[in-house]
């Protein structure tokens, strides 16, 4: 199949030249069903980037494995990792924007994983640690390409879990089975009612309890509002309940065809499906009518 094949068709009456960044959401947009961006997202992100659409990474991954991307794909943009909650310049070597939780989110966090058999992971800015071993700390590790530590597997010593990096914790997944995730979501909302937290799903089995304001979105304004950017000028892509603000924010929302019915909703674009490469697919599309349209 040619590459003009391999094209999705866009629609008309856009001006893709007007455009200057594009958001990418990682799991279940642009990496594949084996988590990894493959070589042809890769070459795909880096063509966007020579052409003038600069990618942006957005990820609730911790800020490794956006990283990983960036030097991988060649990007020069700043990164967005842990949900929003950090915004870094990957050669500057520091965090340009911070939300971390309260220290008591997390304690509650914790209190309530006991309680709902749920295994803890918290974030920190470029570490991952838990409090007890689970097939999710194998996959975790894998999607954000750091070990995770065991902290604290035995309850008695549980504060030690608790202890780490304090005030520094930017985000608390919760994982178990994905019917026992949902089914316990009800609970962690009532058990933060009062507390500075949001709670989203993200993949299938994952509760992620936030900031409120450090979701993709707020984020996403934050970096466009450091590099003189405005929203009109933005692409989004996304599949998750936490790509849906910043689908809605951007000047062209796109949703790939196995995101949630609600984000696919709220996207003026829907593209093939993350397993068809159809973010590599878009960005190549867009790419193409640049060009043409010069």
């Amino acid at each position: 199949m040619s590459d003009a094949q391999n094209m999705p068709e866009l629609p008309a009456g856009i001006d893709w030249n007007a455009f200057r960044l594009v958001a990418v959401d990682l799991d279940g947009t642009a990496a594949g069903p084996d988590g990894r961006v493959s070589p042809e997202g890769l070459q795909a992100l880096q063509a966007a980037e020579q052409a003038g659409l600069h990618p942006v990474i957005v990820t609730g991954r911790a800020l490794p494995a956006a990283m990983g991307v960036w030097l991988r794909a060649g990007l020069t943009r700043p990164v967005i990792a842990c949900g929003g909650a950090v915004i870094a310049w990957p050669s500057a070597g520091r965090p340009l924007w911070e939300r971390p939780l309260a220290p008591q989110v997390v304690d509650r966090a914790l209190e309530l994983a006991r309680q709902l058999d749920l295994i803890p992971f918290l974030y920190g800015a470029g570490a991952i640690v838990t409090g007890r071993r689970h097939p999710w700390r194998d996959r975790l590790a894998h999607l954000n390409e750091i070990p995770i530590p065991v902290i604290a597997e035995d309850p008695a010593a549980a504060a030690g879990l608790a202890a780490w990096e304090r005030g520094r914790v930017f985000k608390v997944v919760l994982a178990g089975e994905p019917q026992a995730a949902d089914a316990a979501r009800p609970a962690v909302e009532r058990g933060l009612e009062g507390l500075p937290a949001a709670v989203v799903a993200t993949l299938p089995g994952l509760l992620e309890i936030i900031r409120p304001d450090a979701t993709k979105e707020a984020a996403l304004a934050e970096l466009c509002r450091l590099l003189g950017t405005v929203r009109e000028q933005v692409i989004a892509i996304g599949d998750g309940e936490n790509d849906l603000g910043m689908i809605r924010w951007a000047g062209l929302g796109v949703a790939v065809a196995n995101a949630r019915p609600e984000v696919r909703a709220a996207a003026r674009l829907v593209i093939s499906h993350h397993a068809e490469e159809g973010v590599a697919r878009f960005l190549r599309a867009v790419v193409a009518a640049r060009r043409r349209q010069a």
